[in-house]
């Protein structure tokens, strides 16, 4: 909602931009808040215990595990060259049209 990354809100803030002081503030209430509900409020039990750890290596043996990590690396990276290549800014207007900006 504020844009970005964490990283980027802290730099924007720090650049001077007083908008990102709110998203940095309710950075730190959530961070505070999910951390104490996982510990005291049992959103740990409720959403990760109960799950079962998932190893590749176990399930799929090394090569083929590697081979399927490097796979679906190599598929995010395709993704993001095509959508940079061919989109601005992420909101999906194509580069050069200006009739959806106002």
């Amino acid at each position: 909602m504020a844009g970005g990354c964490e990283t980027g809100m802290m730099y924007r803030l720090m650049e001077g931009q007083v908008v990102f002081l709110p998203v940095f503030i309710g950075n730190i209430l959530g961070a505070t808040g999910l951390a104490y509900a996982w510990d005291h409020l049992g959103v740990y039990n409720l959403l990760v215990k109960s799950g079962s750890p998932v190893n590749l290596i176990t399930t799929m043996g090394p090569a083929v595990a590697l081979i399927v990590t490097l796979l679906v690396l190599g598929g995010g990276f395709a993704i993001a060259a095509y959508w940079q290549k061919n989109y601005r800014f992420g909101v999906g207007f194509k580069k050069g049209e200006t009739t959806n900006v106002r």
